[in-house]
């Protein structure tokens, strides 16, 4: 049996030959509202289904019908032959300007069964035209290569009716996790004043503890501080277990695409922990590298827990990206509300916040300021620990902060409730990151 995993809001265009079996898959896992079908729209507007002179106000209907759900966070699925690139181009911008997944199931058949199952169709499609939609098919792979979808799902039309759809969240949707939790501002590689914050918070060596509370880390475990590495040996293993819950910052993710061979500038904050990773074994190197990358590809952007009343993200999030995902949402996690302009070497920042009027609390770090508050159902818990300030953790559902004081000031130049420097964005983010 051939399981599809389909995320829920998401976009999910069906591809395939007339004849391939898309609509009957469709209405056997989609609800009737979900699925958006060509055909049916040349009905609406001239009461034929089959007639293809109006293919341009049929997709402009469809179209305007898709983007309206997607906007209000309804799955969608859109039941076309879709095989040319210009017809799935739109589609893949709907998804992307609704900041939600895009899923394209390409559904292949030989000649003999798409005709076999057009001479059950009321409508019929002549053999030309069947000819032609599989020719497309066979040249699709290279057109996908090109393409950009969030996730492309291969299927033969003789394993549609076996085949199952089975729903889930987007990743940072977490709503079934409960808590208590407390989240953890950014840590920056002092790993002294880790331990002692979650000695204090109560948690044992293991990251466990007694009364079943769960650590969060909003990010930037790494750079700046003097002990990347410990850090990294510390927290690594207590998400891996699932006893912790982590979204990276922008300082983890520049980490990750250097480990990736990646252009970086190596300079910084990323220049300490670059250094301590040079002074590892080979073996010691190689096991770090891939357990710290596998845990950034699993880590979601934020997460979003507790039925949707607490999200956590590096940045912070505003309300309207809440339950939605792409590279906006992701750069806006990472680096916050930025205007793409450079002001003294850093990225000149918005306060989203100030204007912030949503249902969740927001826990974020990112921006150092000197005392942990609640604004608007937001806190920043950076405390710049490795500037010589403090380490917080914020107590959900108490609301409460708990603080440790640096050992001392480990780095110096940071700016307190200011946002990164520069060069911890690549131009691509600084374009997006708004």
């Amino acid at each position: 049996m051939t399981v599809l995993a389909v995320q829920e809001p998401s976009l999910v265009v069906l591809c395939g030959p007339a004849g391939c079996g898309k609509s009957t898959f469709a209405a056997r896992w989609f609800r009737e509202t979900e699925v958006l079908c060509a055909d049916t729209v040349r009905g609406w507007l001239c009461d034929n289904p089959a007639e293809q002179g109006i293919n341009e106000s049929v997709f402009e209907v469809l179209h305007r019908i898709a983007e309206l759900r997607l906007a209000n966070g309804r799955l969608t699925v859109i039941d076309a032959t879709n095989l040319e690139a210009s017809a799935r181009l739109p589609l893949r911008q709907l998804a992307r300007r609704a900041r939600l997944p895009s899923h394209l199931i390409v559904i292949s058949a030989d000649l003999e069964t798409i005709r076999e199952r057009n001479q059950r169709r009321d409508r019929r499609v002549d053999d030309g035209v069947l000819r032609g939609h599989l020719h497309m098919v066979e040249h699709l792979d290279a057109a996908l290569e090109k393409e950009r979808w969030g996730r492309i799902d291969r299927i033969d039309a003789q394993q549609l009716e076996s085949a199952e759809v089975v729903r889930t969240t987007l990743p940072p949707v977490r709503f079934e996790e409960e808590g208590p939790f407390d989240v953890v501002g950014d840590v920056h590689g002092c790993l002294s004043e880790l331990d002692t914050l979650v000695r204090e918070l109560g948690y044992d060596e293991d990251g466990e503890h007694p009364e079943g509370r769960r650590l969060v880390f909003v990010g930037d475990l790494v750079d700046r501080g003097p002990d990347s590495v410990g850090v990294l040996r510390r927290v690594l293993p207590w998400v891996e277990q699932g006893r912790a819950l982590f979204v990276p910052g922008n300082h983890d993710d520049k980490l990750a695409r250097w480990l990736h061979g990646r252009a970086v500038k190596v300079t910084g904050g990323l220049a300490t922990t670059v250094g301590e990773w040079q002074q590892l074994s080979a073996p010691e190197e190689r096991l770090l590298r891939r357990r710290f990358l596998a845990v950034m590809k699993e880590a979601p952007h934020y997460l979003w827990l507790d039925g949707g009343r607490l999200l956590v993200s590096h940045a912070g999030l505003e309300e309207r990206d809440h339950g939605r995902t792409g590279d906006a949402v992701s750069a806006f996690c990472l680096f916050g509300k930025t205007t793409g302009k450079v002001i003294d070497g850093y990225p000149e920042r918005l306060d989203w916040a100030a204007d912030y009027e949503g249902a969740a609390y927001v826990a974020h770090g990112h921006v150092p300021v000197r005392l942990p508050q609640w604004r608007n159902r937001v806190a920043d818990i950076d405390l710049g620990v490795v500037f010589g300030g403090d380490l917080c953790a914020m107590r959900w559902p108490e609301k409460t902060f708990v603080t440790v004081p640096a050992e001392k000031a480990w780095w110096g130049g940071g700016r307190w409730g200011a946002a990164e420097p520069a060069d911890t964005m690549t131009p691509s983010d600084e374009a997006t990151a708004g």
